[in-house]
């Protein structure tokens, strides 16, 4: 679900093949995905606040077994990242196959792939699937299986494959364009992002680093990713009104 001001405007939908008047959705302020991300990043915030309780304000040596609340905020901030970018693009898509008028406005990526799954139907009626306005269930059923194992598309929280699903999902060419920031360029962004997530992949693949990691530079993680959710939800927000825009307006 889409967060969007409480007044109403006009959709028409289909109910029973009719076309039937209701009330369409203003333009969004912030999607669901962004939503559940901020609340999970407060899952971190503690983590830091129980490192400060544990070890004291300020600089100067800590407990090392403190370390464990930092190289666990690494990780988890690493996976709600990751949870964003697909949990946006599935909001997104479900909500472009609710108001697109035809299946031509897609993303041509999202296309090309939905047209790849229906040609491995082994069914003969499988191309009636995409017949009247069929189309938009097999759209959001494709992108339900977006997370799944053997259809993953996002090939990893670091900023190529996510600059690459959200070309493929949504036709935003560089999502990394909207990652800019007083004193912080797009190349900045994916510079920081790509080194903080090789410091996860050592946390996760071999459990610990050769030093202590400090609290601040986790902290510096968690801000940078909000961030980057922060600006990524804008983008996406006008790539659907651009989407949804009526010709001639």
């Amino acid at each position: 679900m889409l967060t969007t001001p409480s007044h109403p405007a006009t959709l028409g939908h289909t109910k029973g093949g009719c076309s039937v008047t209701s009330t369409t959705r203003p333009t969004m302020t912030k999607t669901e995905a962004r939503v559940s991300f901020e609340t999970n990043l407060e899952d971190v915030r503690h983590l830091f606040s129980f490192h400060t309780t544990l070890g004291g304000p300020g600089p100067g040596k800590k407990d090392p077994n403190l370390d464990v609340l930092t190289r666990s905020a690494f990780v988890m901030t690493t996976a709600f990242w990751e949870a964003y970018c697909e949990d946006v693009v599935i909001e997104v898509v479900k909500r472009l196959a609710s108001d697109l008028k035809s299946p031509d406005q897609l993303p041509n990526g999202l296309k090309s792939h939905i047209a790849k799954t229906i040609a491995k139907d082994q069914h003969d009626h499988a191309p009636w699937k995409l017949a009247g306005n069929e189309w938009r269930q097999v759209v959001r059923d494709d992108i339900a299986n977006v997370t799944k194992s053997e259809d993953r598309r996002l090939g990893g929280p670091s900023s190529t494959p996510v600059i690459d699903f959200f070309r493929e999902m949504l036709g935003i060419k560089n999502i990394s364009e909207a990652w800019r920031w007083s004193k912080n360029s797009p190349v900045d962004s994916r510079r920081r992002l790509d080194d903080y997530i090789q410091v996860r992949n050592l946390i996760a693949h071999r459990g610990s680093l050769s030093k202590t990691l400090r609290k601040k530079r986790a902290e510096d993680y968690a801000d940078l990713v909000e961030r980057l959710v922060e600006r990524t939800d804008v983008r996406v927000i006008r790539q659907v009104d651009e989407v949804l825009k009526p010709s001639g307006t």
